[in-house]
C-alpha cells in the first residue's frame, strides 16, 4: 500500500489538539463530516463494485467447444483464440468472435445499449454477453475471456477511482508540504520559547495546540471531495456510472450532449407514430402487417401488432409463413402472398 502525507493527518491531530484547548466541538464535527464523505464515498465504491460484477455474470461461464465436428461444454476461461464454440438459439455468447457458420439475431443491448437485436451473419463480429435470440451458430474465438468487450469495460469502471479532479490533485501536493510544515511549526512554537527563553511551558504548549487547531484544513480538505462524493452518489442512484471525479468538474464545460442509442431517452420500446397507405385504408394495411408480424418475436414486429390493438383491428389466420432472416417475413392471406420486411 502506497503511504502519502495527507491533509487527512492533520486534521485529526488537529481534532485530537482541540480537546486540550477545550474546543472539542470543533474537532468533533470535522470528524464527523470526515466520517459522513467517507460513508459516501464507501456507497459509491459499493455501486461500482456491485456494477462491476453485474456486468462480468452476463457473461457464461460455460460454452459449447467445437473439437471434431462435436461440440463440449468447457469452461470459458480455458478457451483460446482461435478456437470455436457453438451458440444455441437462447444462449448468449460466451467470448468475443466472428460468425463462421449460421445466421441470427443479438440482441446486444448489455453491451452496445441497442435495444433491438441485430442481425448477424458470416464474418460478422459477436461480443460475449449478447443473447443469441434466433438460430445456431459457429464463431471463432478473437479474445479470450480476459480481454472480451465486457471485461474491458469492468476494468475501466475499477480504474474510474484514479481519475482525480484537478482540486484533489491540488489538495494533494499542496498537503505533501503544508501537513508536515505545520507540524514541524506547532512543534517548534512549544519548545523553543520554552528551551531557549525559559517560558512558561504550559502556555507555549497551549499555543503550539491553537496553531494546529487554527491551520487545520477541515474546508480544504472535505469542501472539493464532499460536493464530488455527493455528485457520484446521486449518479450512482439513477445508474449513471461516471469514470472518476475528473469528470463531474469538467461536466460545468459541457455545452452539447449527444444520445446516440435507443432507450437512453426513451422507454427503448418502438411504436407506430404514423401509418401511410396508397390505394388501401390504413385499417386493412395494418391488418395484414399485424397478421403476419404477429407470428415474429422482432421489436417492430410487436409495435404494429400493438398497433392493431389500438385501432382494435382485429387478425386474420395466414399460411406459409416463412421468416427471411434479415430482411423480414411473408405469407399468404387469402391467397395472396404479402412481403413485410425492409427495401432489401
Amino acid at each position: 500500500m502506497e503511504k502519502k502525507i495527507t491533509a487527512n493527518i492533520l486534521m485529526v491531530v488537529a481534532a485530537i489538539a482541540s480537546f486540550f484547548i477545550l474546543h472539542g466541538q470543533e474537532g468533533a464535527t470535522a470528524i464527523l463530516l470526515y466520517a459522513i464523505a467517507e460513508h459516501l464515498e464507501d456507497f459509491t465504491n459499493e455501486k461500482s463494485r456491485k456494477a462491476i460484477k453485474d456486468l462480468l455474470e452476463l457473461t457464461p461461464k460455460e460454452a459449447l467447444l467445437k473439437l471434431n465436428e462435436e461440440y463440449t461444454s468447457v469452461n470459458t476461461n480455458s478457451i483460446k483464440i482461435g478456437d470455436i464454440v457453438g451458440v444455441k438459439s437462447g444462449m448468449k455468447v460466451p467470448l468475443d468472435g466472428v460468425i463462421i457458420k449460421g445466421t441470427s439475431y443479438f440482441d446486444e443491448s448489455a453491451i452496445t445499449g441497442e435495444s433491438i437485436p441485430v442481425y448477424k451473419e458470416t464474418d460478422d463480429e459477436v461480443y460475449a454477453a449478447s443473447l443469441n435470440s434466433d438460430s445456431f451458430v459457429d464463431i471463432r474465438v478473437t479474445r479470450e475471456s480476459s480481454n472480451t468487450i465486457v471485461a474491458q469495460i469492468a476494468e475501466r469502471i475499477k480504474e474510474a477511482k484514479k481519475n482525480k479532479s484537478t482540486h484533489e490533485k491540488f489538495i494533494e501536493r499542496f498537503a505533501k508540504y503544508y501537513t508536515p510544515a505545520i507540524l514541524i511549526g506547532s512543534i517548534l512554537l512549544m519548545l523553543i520559547p520554552t528551551v531557549f527563553f525559559n517560558l512558561n511551558f504550559n502556555t507555549w504548549f497551549y499555543r503550539g495546540l491553537t496553531l494546529l487547531v487554527v491551520s487545520c484544513p477541515c474546508a480544504l480538505t472535505l469542501s472539493t471531495p464532499l460536493a464530488n462524493i455527493s455528485a457520484l452518489t446521486k449518479l450512482a442512484k439513477e445508474g449513471i456510472m461516471v469514470k472518476g471525479n475528473k469528470y463531474i468538474e469538467l461536466a460545468e464545460k459541457i455545452d452539447l450532449v449527444a444520445f446516440d442509442k435507443t432507450g437512453t431517452l426513451t422507454e427503448g420500446k418502438l411504436k407506430v407514430f404514423n401509418v401511410i397507405s396508397h390505394n388501401i385504408s390504413k385499417e386493412k394495411l395494418i391488418q395484414i402487417m399485424a397478421s403476419l408480424e404477429a407470428l415474429s418475436e422482432h421489436p417492430i414486429a410487436n409495435a404494429i401488432v400493438a398497433q392493431s390493438k389500438t385501432m382494435d383491428v382485429p387478425l386474420v389466420p395466414v399460411n406459409s409463413f416463412q421468416i427471411v432472416k434479415g430482411m423480414g417475413v411473408e405469407g399468404l392471406i387469402d391467397d395472396n402472398l404479402y412481403h413485410i420486411g425492409s427495401q432489401k
